[in-house]
């Protein structure tokens, strides 16, 4: 070797091309006419991705290297617009069970609020029947007052009490005899 041997830059090695594979045939995308009593390979849907036991297929880095590790670069990195927080704050049990004992309270709150309200109703609807329940006694008294006075004219001997009478027990107003 010569010095003029060790200067010259190595030999470039030829780049894969990105260039999309075409089936061969016509335009229209149709494969060649096989030859007569040729066996042909199935052909693969249109736009299906090469099974990857096919010899034509890519291969991914994934596959060419299985068993190699990944390197530290492939990682994913934590970038500064990714903000995660510090320190996640916990509360255990409290604040579930001081929520739930709220709840509680204001649901019995409420209620208690509702009771009252029904019992209000409820003395404003008896004071309200009072009077009426008082007038009715009345009437009650006097019709069984009226029922022994006409009972003592009919014993009298007087017809039509005889007659008032009779109609008052058909009536079912209970007539009592002296």
């Amino acid at each position: 070797m010569n010095a003029a041997d060790s200067t010259k830059p190595p030999p470039k090695q030829p780049t894969p091309s990105r260039e999309v594979s075409r089936p061969a045939g016509g335009p229209s995308g149709s494969p060649p006419p096989a030859a007569p009593g040729a066996r042909q390979a199935p052909q693969p849907r249109a736009g299906a991705a090469p099974s990857p036991a096919s010899p034509d297929a890519p291969k991914t880095a994934s596959q060419s290297s299985a068993a190699a590790p990944r390197a530290p670069r492939d990682l994913p990195r934590a970038t500064a617009s990714s903000k995660q927080p510090a320190e996640a704050k916990t509360y255990g049990l409290f604040v579930p069970l001081l929520l739930l004992m709220l709840t509680l309270l204001v649901m019995a709150g409420f209620q208690t609020g509702q009771l009252l309200e029904a019992r209000q109703s409820l003395l404003a609807t008896r004071d309200g029947q009072e009077k009426a329940l008082e007038d009715s006694r009345n009437v009650r008294e006097q019709l069984e007052s009226l029922s022994k006075g006409i009972t003592v004219l009919a014993s009298g001997g007087n017809e039509t009490a005889a007659r008032l009478a009779a109609q008052l027990q058909q009536l079912g107003v209970a007539t009592q005899t002296p």
